[in-house]
């Protein structure tokens, strides 16, 4: 599942749906997709409009994916 779905839809998931989802996302970011991506994720940009209602616990928790889970 690409980031921008879960952007997209995490905002009206409920929680068990979003957690579910972002357990399942088996991917693991390079520093520099890392850093691209988190731009997205805090809203800048045009994908603002996706990520306006996102809940802030739930932007942090893509934050958190972002930051721990990494290529070695």
């Amino acid at each position: 599942m690409p980031l921008i779905t879960l952007l997209a839809k995490g905002k009206t998931w409920d929680e068990e749906t979003f957690n579910s989802e972002l357990s399942a996302w088996g991917v693991k970011f390079y520093d520099a997709e890392a850093e691209v991506l988190r731009p997205m994720v805090e809203g800048d940009g045009v994908i603002q409009l996706m990520q306006k209602n996102m809940p802030p616990e739930r932007v942090q928790a893509l934050l958190t994916k972002l930051n721990e889970d990494r290529h070695a």
